[in-house]
């Protein structure tokens, strides 16, 4: 059984790099399961970002926050607050919140965060018109290094437009993973729609791109709550003449997907 190279990916934890545990099509071939792999660890590690920076917004002062990954580290706040120049007094904060894991912690979820996540944001809440542009200075899950920025612009108290350029480095080997996404939250099902796509280049050298042709649904309530419970996604290998097709199932938190080929359309 071959190594997960992004093991810090919750998504990479339903299978390893050959997909025991998972159904594939017998046509996919060993060079272009990491092409499967990276796409997948990158949007799961995107998203166990993007929580981690909502909950260390959650509060507004200097502090400990315990759970989803934090390991009860200390968010450190500095805030501005500014009028938002509206006759209704409303006041709009901006600031930034540093998020640091030192040396090392184990955290909840049984993996090992060092260094900072840096949140500059504009408006702590969730709302139209708030703003996170996320950073990082020295940050690795698992011995995973994660570098490059993220940004984070909600239209709404429940929907964002996520943009990313992450790069993924463990033993000498990077992958790229690059991104234009909506993310959705339902605050009653308590669940998380993604849409969008991505682009990037594997660990391998592999170019690819991907879409979400259904949105990719993740569930708070699921003991793998960073990782989809249904959606597909499409992908494709630089020079490929099919699509792989990742099928994550109808909504049970089952840690299965299934890989089929399918020809791309003229």
């Amino acid at each position: 059984m071959k190594k997960t190279f992004l093991s810090v990916a919750l998504i990479a934890a339903m299978c390893s790099v050959t997909f025991t545990s998972c159904k594939k099509d017998s046509e996919v071939q060993p060079e272009e399961e990491v092409v499967i792999q990276d796409d997948n660890d990158g949007s799961a590690e995107s998203e166990d970002i993007a929580t981690m920076t909502e909950d260390a917004l959650l509060q507004s002062n200097s502090g400990r926050v315990e759970g989803n990954g934090l390991c009860g580290v200390t968010v450190q706040h500095s805030i501005n607050v500014m009028e938002a120049g509206r006759t209704d007094a409303v006041i709009v904060q901006s600031g930034r919140a540093t998020i640091d894991f030192g040396t090392g912690k184990t955290c909840d979820d049984n993996k090992v965060r060092k260094g900072k996540i840096i949140i500059d944001y504009v408006n702590l809440n969730r709302a139209t018109n708030a703003s996170r542009t996320i950073s990082f200075n020295g940050y690795s899950v698992n011995g995973v290094t994660v570098t490059g920025s993220k940004t984070i612009k909600f239209s709404s108290a429940t929907s964002a437009v996520i943009a990313a350029e992450l790069t993924f480095t463990k033993d000498g080997k990077s992958f790229t993973w690059n991104t234009d996404r909506t993310r959705t939250l339902d605050i009653n099902a308590g669940t998380v729609t993604i849409t969008g796509s991505t682009s990037g280049t594997t660990r391998e050298g592999i170019g690819f791109s991907s879409y979400i042709s259904k949105g990719l649904v993740f569930k708070t309530n699921c003991a793998n709550g960073r990782m989809p419970v249904s959606g597909t996604i499409y992908v494709t290998p630089a020079k490929a003449e099919k699509q792989r097709v990742i099928d994550f199932g109808s909504g049970d938190c089952d840690r299965k997907y299934t890989v089929t080929l399918e020809d791309m359309l003229k």
